[in-house]
């Protein structure tokens, strides 16, 4: 029997030039109680994809931190089929994958895109 191998593998280099778009946002209340974030709309997921030969994708859970006024990525619940390679071909970790896809998403701008998806910017709004 042959095994399928779910993984596209792509050397870290070859990422870094992938144009990622949005698909799809939303806040989740069980995202919230995970960060211990009880503001409504203050937590959620999102979703990013590659179109191409196979299609890409790289989903994350986000919260809001009233602090820093930012949104952030929790990076270890990233969710992808992609799985990177160092230039002798070792697979890399998800430890060593996370500030690959950061530097990528950062790139996007993924939380302007998905602020505005939410409705969480516009005219006197600057989150939640």
């Amino acid at each position: 029997m042959t095994r399928i191998d779910p993984w596209v593998r792509l050397h870290y280099n070859e990422l870094l030039l992938l144009q990622p778009t949005h698909l799809y946002s939303s806040f989740d209340d069980d995202v919230a109680e995970e960060f211990s974030v009880r503001e409504p709309s203050s937590a959620g997921v999102t979703e990013w994809a590659v179109d191409g030969n196979r299609k890409l994708s790289f989903g994350w859970d986000w919260y809001w931190d009233a602090n820093s006024r930012l949104m952030l990525a929790n990076w270890r619940q990233l969710r992808t089929n992609v799985l990177l390679v160092d230039d002798s071909g070792r697979d890399l970790s998800a430890e060593e994958t996370y500030p690959y896809v950061e530097q990528l998403m950062s790139r996007c701008q993924w939380q302007q895109a998905t602020c505005q998806v939410l409705g969480l910017v516009g005219p006197g709004h600057d989150g939640p």
